[in-house]
């Protein structure tokens, strides 16, 4: 593969389906030469002969980007893989997508702290087994204005609800929850109170329940 640096100025870099380890670590090296991009996009799906230290340099090679403004993130390693925030500030990313392995509710806190100029994210969080303490809600995440996550295994709905709160200038809101029931009431109370600019929500939940045990006065609750 021939070296980035002939496109200096190349401003948009999209790749898809790269399963060779070694083509797709030779990328990353040779990111350092774009330093104009601005839209990257790296979707490739499951690569399971990568570790934690590959992992690590891709992420570190992306938030050392200098100009990058929107990164779409998709890439899936081994099932324990968990996503790493590299400790470097990236003074550009405002639009920020990440899918593929688990993210957890404790580095909300970290992803804020070196991206801090996001205004769109989108994540999976995988909040099983994640009963740490609410450390992560103690930062304002004030320039936030669109929001698309998938939560799966709610087991603490108050994360959520810690989070939000946190989000004043929210104007999209885009929420998928698997396995875990919250009520319209609860919904009411964060967004008077807490998302004043909402204008767009989104809201779907799916979850297994015995149909013959739930009563008509708790579907009144979960609906209205």
């Amino acid at each position: 593969m021939s070296s980035f640096s002939q496109f200096i100025n190349l401003r948009s870099l999209s790749l898809f389906h790269v399963r060779s380890k070694q083509i797709l670590m030779k990328i990353v090296v040779e990111l350092r030469h774009l330093v104009n991009l601005t839209h990257l996009c790296f979707n490739s799906y499951y690569l399971p002969h990568h570790d934690q230290t590959d992992f690590e340099l891709i992420m570190s090679n992306i938030w050392s980007l200098p100009s990058r403004t929107h990164c779409n993130f998709n890439i899936r390693m081994k099932r324990s893989q968990l996503f790493s925030v590299p400790p470097i500030l990236s003074s550009s990313l405002e639009h920020l997508s990440l899918y593929g392995d688990t993210f957890k509710w404790n580095l909300i806190n970290r992803l804020f702290q070196y991206t801090p100029h996001i205004k769109s994210l989108r994540i999976h969080i995988n909040s099983y087994n994640d009963n740490d303490d609410n450390e992560y809600i103690k930062c304002s995440f004030s320039k936030l204005l669109d929001l698309s996550m998938t939560i799966f295994d709610v087991s603490y709905p108050s994360k959520i609800f810690s989070f939000l709160q946190r989000t004043p200038n929210l104007c999209r809101l885009n929420l998928s929850m698997r396995f875990g029931l919250i009520d319209g009431h609860q919904w009411e109370n964060i967004i008077r109170n807490y998302l004043p600019k909402l204008k767009t929500f989104r809201f779907t939940m799916e979850t297994l329940f015995d149909a013959n045990r739930l009563s008509k006065e708790r579907i009144d609750e979960l609906i209205n």
